[in-house]
């Protein structure tokens, strides 16, 4: 075209290889990078964390506004593993599942057993500002199905059953003469009810007394 040479500030094109062979973007390689995904193509930017990055959708063009992230990648830049809910190494140290119709995200109880989960609430985002206190449900792990309450980790439980003897509570668990009985208050966790001595002794046929097996 002539004239003076254009300004070098803001380029138009980004260029490498020889100069019959150029391979030119929009953008910056330095800072961006294209992904395609199935039959969608992605432009991402490194994030503040190691092997994370930001991916939005694009269709060529100048780099599009990363306001608002369409897929949520880590791992190596030549394949890295993308979700559409948060960035894949961090969701990996949690446990989805789907209670009630609603997913979840669990992660270990901080108070129950080894096979204890608090399970929020999910749908997608950072995890870390999930509920996992006063709302969150308490489940635990059988076999690789999760059981859960709202009150008491189902492992509580274990061995365990509620009576109604005398209009009251009763925690009771199994013997081979049958059950010992321990009054329960609704509050706690039920294994608790259980320590000390029983109030009541009930036998197979359901038959109960204070002072010993009737």
């Amino acid at each position: 075209m002539g004239g003076s040479p254009s300004s070098f500030y803001v380029p138009d094109l980004y260029c490498s290889g020889s100069p019959g062979w150029l391979t030119c973007t929009e953008y910056d390689p330095d800072e961006y990078f294209e992904l395609t995904l199935g039959f969608d193509t992605y432009l991402c930017q490194d994030t503040w964390s190691f092997q994370q990055y930001d991916c939005v959708t694009y269709r060529g063009g100048q780099p599009p506004s990363f306001v608002f992230t369409d897929l949520y990648c880590s791992g190596g830049k030549s394949w890295p593993d993308c979700s559409s809910d948060w960035y894949p190494d961090e969701l990996a140290d949690y446990t989805f599942v789907t209670i009630s119709g609603s997913p979840h995200i669990c992660q270990p109880a901080f108070l129950g057993g080894w096979d204890d989960y608090d399970c929020g609430r999910y749908n997608g985002g950072n995890p870390d500002r999930v509920s996992f206190g006063m709302l969150a449900l308490k489940c635990t792990e059988s076999w690789s199905a999760m059981e859960c309450a709202t009150d008491y980790y189902p492992s509580e439980w274990e061995g365990l059953e509620l009576m109604r003897i005398d209009f009251s509570d009763y925690v009771c668990k199994s013997t081979w003469q049958g059950n010992e009985c321990y009054r329960w208050y609704g509050s706690g966790s039920p294994k608790s009810a259980t320590y000390g001595l029983p109030e009541y002794y009930c036998n197979s046929w359901g038959d109960c007394a204070r002072n010993g097996y009737p």
